[in-house]
């Protein structure tokens, strides 16, 4: 997984991944919210893991789909 390997750069991880996810949930639940259905596109380092965007909004009860 993409969080091993910022496992000797935590701040880098935080700062470009944690962060990051983050503040796009609060955007994507949003649209989420006003449009049923939307496709998302991000690189794949901000899906996977316990941090990642597909994680956090089952979370949050979304149903995330592959494409």
């Amino acid at each position: 997984y993409i969080d091993k390997s910022f496992k000797e750069m935590p701040k880098a991880y935080d700062a470009l991944l944690v962060k990051r996810n983050n503040n796009w949930l609060k955007k994507i639940d949003k649209l989420l919210k006003r449009n049923k259905k939307a496709m998302i596109v991000v690189g794949v380092a901000h899906l996977a893991g316990k941090d990642g965007l597909v994680t956090k909004l089952q979370q949050m009860g979304y149903s995330v789909t592959q494409l």
